[in-house]
């Protein structure tokens, strides 16, 4: 028997089961488990102000209304003084935005509670006492009330006599276990307390989403922290959005925390705490965190509190994109809460007996760099692994007490699926069904993750009251949407603080799995298009990054076993490359960067070194008849089209005298309209496109921008530090058409600044660069990521080139080159020695582009044409490489035809690349070996698959428009590639096998 409802044990006084206060004083007065266990007695009263009562059980993880089982105790309108009680549910049937229309209780199909006695008075108020069974078998409108966990109690009261909304100041939430007899407190052994409060911070007009840092020291390091308790604190946060607690030991790489001695304030960014770790956060909804007897937070000496305040605006204005830079044009904020004052936080339990075991805390999130969540989507999947390589990092099993699951607004879903080390599914350790953003608590689990298990955190959003917006950005805004969870374990040697999935959309679509502050494995994670999406898994080192199956984000989980992927070498795969309908097949090698016959000239620290002469390339002989006909080129009339040196072809053809600018004039006036660069998503749709005449347009509106505003003259060097896409050929263009000097550069990746931002500050230092030009999705990043790290060089302006440029005069005109005059600086990767800069001159791309420009001849010879006009390259190389930047790009605005490009990403899933071939009549593709080996493969594999001998191609992967090959490849090992021939009917086909 629980709760006795004899006077001397009458739990009344008590806070525990003080509900509601003045004016409708809801109190639990006990309960009892009566019949053997099986049913719950449970006694309640509310004064005369309610007219009617609820009571129930709600989602562990959260205490909202959504997805309860409650009961409504209202005034019997037959039996006058008496009461009835009839059971309910809340389904899901509102917005998780304010907009959408208040959860509504649905009557039950089966009626569970019954009334032993009540008492209804309009001057005394409500008594009654209450049965029902703990499992009532109803399993889709009932929750079992389990009597050896904390059970989640939703209560709430309206004024009038009949059900009706109660409003946001009459309700409530708390934790019960109905089978513990006394409440102890739970901090009775801690020999000392600590309150960790804001210092009296005053909020400002402005602060919609503002973070303030404030560091306390705890004395010695010989005490275990044993929970924190919010409720402890008397003063209550009325615009906080969020509280988190960093817990920093004394060491000498530790200096953080000395700089929020007093409180210091960011706007719109949340700063890094180095050499600091996450060990408690609080959000609205928030309870106390309580570790058990033998575990205890080791080694804080300090703690960082931080407070993220978001004060309502009450009116505001707005600037479009085009004036985002324009700081002045602002209209002011004003925001209710500003001139109020906050002294919230929480108090700290300490103990002097150094406790059994260490806590430690893993946060797994989903980091969508740049991305945004599309609008007026009912479901919209999103996932986070935590993988094998990361949890292997902690040598003992992680024993999980807690769990924080956390999203903001347009949360609806959100779960964890454990796995063990061969993707046998073990279990969900936390998951809430009915996502409510005012509800969010720390909860209690048991799980243990073995060294080698896989973690996979799981968010489901809704956006379908949205469809005003673009989209719902990633990020730590109150606006923006988050997906993590906090995972508070203990070990004998926490090692593991940070694992999850960074999708770097603003970089190309690029995904990263980390480990703690580490990238560590390049793979793709689940698009945005669930609730059900495919899987693709991909790994680096041995290390997987798996994507589940058909995971159904709402009542049910998937259990299937999801099986990582080997990373095997690619070459051992032979390799289909095409299908053609003509024997006439164009490869070049591209050997090392590309054959510009020597002359190339390096430079280090700005100096230029004298130009280094080289030898052109010597592919050497081979008796193989077969094989010397593909490479010398012969066309059907014997002719040898490939012998010539490409000097004399260009020569021949007046191209030599024209460079990139004056040709690609000559094709945007002739055809302004045809299409010239498209880029393509994971499916081969066209997602982004520039006609010529687009292209010339907007690169000379850039060309004046920079000359005009930016002072960019002849010779000075500008920087292209573009995601991957075709956005970056407007600043290349522009640069060229201006006289400047291309400096091309990756992006510093934002899982990796630590690393890629001082490789980036030495290209600027080096290279003398004084502008940048990017998109506005990577300003931003800039812009926020320089708070975090300080390394970004502060010498170099920013120009986002895909917002609206003021036109070009008429009169402008484009700078003329001369051969020796350079147009490139590209840096080497610095794998083996420092980067260096290679100084490529505008002689050196046209005499490259030449040797391009004869398969575009050789096309137009034996397609009857005239020009080149339909030639069509489909390829994945990036431009931040010479293959790709040649072939792919540069070509093309000499040449003409058009070029379809795709992430290099889409290399993970060849087949791909093969049907935008195939959908686009390519005549032309390129890329390394290891990608046709790579799309070989996975042919193979598809035969094997469905029992077709290994050399057979469906006529879906057959390309009859295809006539040239470029493949980027050692001179080697072209001549160890065995050549076959394939009849079908009477389609004559090549097939290269690597």
């Amino acid at each position: 028997m629980y709760g006795p409802w004899d006077h001397q044990n009458d739990h009344t006084t008590s806070d525990e089961f003080l509900l509601l206060a003045e004016p409708a004083n809801l109190r639990i007065h006990g309960w009892k488990v009566i019949n053997d266990g099986q049913d719950l007695v449970i006694m309640l009263s509310a004064s005369s102000v309610a007219g009617w009562i609820g009571f129930g059980f709600g989602e562990a993880a959260s205490g909202s209304m959504l997805g309860a089982d409650v009961v409504i105790v209202m005034p019997d309108d037959i039996n006058l003084g008496n009461v009835t009680a009839t059971d309910y549910y809340v389904p899901w049937e509102s917005s998780p935005l304010d907009k959408g229309t208040p959860p509504f209780p649905v009557r039950d199909s089966q009626q569970d509670w019954a009334v032993l006695a009540g008492h209804y008075s309009s001057d005394t108020g409500t008594v009654v006492v209450l049965q029902r069974k703990l499992d009532t078998g109803d399993k889709h409108q009932d929750r079992v009330v389990n009597l050896d966990e904390r059970m989640s109690v939703i209560f709430a009261f309206g004024q009038e006599t009949y059900l009706s909304y109660h409003g946001p100041k009459h309700r409530g939430t708390t934790m019960i276990q109905f089978g513990k007899e006394d409440e102890q407190d739970p901090f009775a052994d801690a020999d000392w307390h600590l309150d960790v409060t804001m210092p009296n911070v005053t909020l400002a007009d402005g602060w919609d989403d503002v973070y303030v840092h404030y560091s306390m020291d705890l004395g010695e390091l010989q005490d275990d922290i044993m929970g924190f308790d919010f409720d402890a604190v008397a003063t209550k946060p009325n615009f906080v959005h969020h509280f988190v607690v960093y817990g920093c030991d004394d060491g000498p790489t530790n200096s953080d925390w000395l700089a929020y001695q007093e409180p210091q304030t960011f706007l719109g960014i949340q700063p890094a705490v180095l050499h600091c770790n996450y060990i408690f956060g609080w959000a609205l909804g928030g309870n106390a965190l309580v570790l058990p007897e033998e575990v205890g937070l080791r080694n804080v000496r300090y703690v960082v509190l931080q407070g993220h305040y978001n004060l309502p605006p009450i009116w505001t204005s707005y600037t479009t994109d085009d004036e985002e830079d324009n700081q002045d044009g602002a209209g002011a904020v004003k925001h209710v809460g500003a001139g109020s004052v906050d002294s919230s936080g929480f108090r700290v339990y300490l103990t002097s007996q150094q406790r059994e075991f260490s806590a430690g805390v893993l946060m797994i999130s989903n980091k969508e760099v740049g991305a945004t969540i599309p609008a007026g989507q009912d479901l919209v999947h999103y996932q986070a692994t935590c993988s094998s390589h990361c949890t292997r990092k902690n040598p003992h099993p992680m024993r999980v007490l807690f769990a924080f699951l956390h999203m903001h607004s347009h949360g609806r879903h959100i779960w964890v699926s454990h796995y063990d080390a061969d993707g046998n599914f073990k279990g969900i350790i936390s998951k809430t069904e009915f996502w409510n953003f005012e509800f969010q608590k720390t909860t209690a689990v048991d799980a243990t993750v073995e060294p080698g298990d896989i973690l996979r955190l799981h968010c489901v959003f809704d956006t379908s009251k949205r469809k005003d917006l673009d989209g719902i950005l990633w990020g730590e805004r109150s606006g923006d949407e988050m997906c993590l969870v906090s995972l508070t374990y203990y070990s004998p040697d926490p090692q593991v603080e940070l694992c999850g999935s960074v999708r770097l959309s603003a970089l190309g679509g690029d995904n990263f799995s980390y480990c703690n502050y580490d990238p560590v494995i390049h793979g793709t994670t689940l698009e945005a298009n669930a609730p059900t999406s495919s899987a693709s898994s991909c790994g680096i080192g041995g290390f997987p990054l798996e994507v589940e199956f058909g995971a159904t984000p709402a009542l049910e989980y998937s259990s299937d076993t999801i099986s990582p992927t080997e990373c095997d070498d690619p070459s051992s795969c032979p390799l289909v490359v095409a299908i053609v309908s003509s024997s006439i097949i164009c490869i070049l090698l591209l050997i090392a960067f590309v054959d510009f016959r020597g002359r190339r000239r390096r430079s280090s620290s700005n100096s230029e070194e004298a130009l280094v002469k080289g030898a052109s390339v010597d592919t050497g002989t081979r008796t193989d008849d077969h094989a010397s006909t593909l490479l010398n080129g012969s066309d059907s009339d014997g002719e040898n089209v490939f012998v010539r040196d490409a000097t004399d072809y260009a020569a021949s053809n007046g191209f030599e005298k024209r460079f990139t600018i004056e040709c690609f004039r000559t094709l945007a006036e002739s055809k302004p309209d045809r299409l010239m660069y498209a880029w393509l998503d994971e499916e081969a749709n066209v997602v982004d496109s520039y006609t010529r005449k687009q292209l010339w347009d907007k690169s000379r509106d850039l060309a004046f921008l920079l000359k005009t505003k930016y002072g960019v003259q002849p010779g000075c060097r500008v920087m292209i530090v573009y995601p991957i896409g075709i956005e970056f050929l407007v600043g290349l263009v522009a640069i060229i058409r201006v006289g400047g000097i291309v400096v091309s550069t990756y992006p510093p990746n934002p899982a990796n600044l630590d690393v890629d931002v001082p490789k980036f500050a030495h290209f600027v230092q080096d290279s003398g660069a004084k502008v940048a030009l990017t998109t506005k999705r990577y300003l931003r990043i800039v812009q926020a990521s320089r708070l975090i790290n300080r390394d970004w060089p502060k010498e170099i302006d920013w120009v986002a080139t895909d917002k609206t440029l003021p036109s070009a005069p008429a009169e402008f005109e484009d700078w003329q080159p001369t051969a020796d005059d350079v147009a490139l600086l590209q840096y080497t990767s610095g794998s083996t020695t420092d980067p260096k800069g290679v100084i490529i001159t505008h002689g050196n791309i046209r005499h490259q582009i030449s040797y391009l420009e004869r398969c575009h001849h050789v096309y137009a010879r034996t397609s009857a044409r005239t020009d080149a006009e339909d030639f069509v390259n489909v390829s994945w190389t990036p431009e931040f490489h010479d293959m790709g930047l040649f072939g792919s790009f540069l070509s093309f605005l000499s040449t003409g035809g058009t070029s379809y490009a795709m992430s290099p990403l889409t290399f993970l899933h060849p087949l791909i690349w093969v049907e935008a071939m195939r959908r686009y009549k390519a005549t032309c593709t390129n890329g390394p070996d290891f990608g046709f080996s790579l799309c070989c493969k996975r042919l193979k594999e598809r035969n094997e698959k469905n029992g077709l001998p290994t050399g057979t191609l469906e006529m879906k992967d057959r390309i009859p428009s295809l006539k040239f090959v470029v493949i980027g490849s050692d001179a080697r090992s072209l001549w160890n590639l065995p050549f076959y021939r394939i009849r079908d009917h009477s389609i004559e086909s090549a097939v290269f096998i690597l």
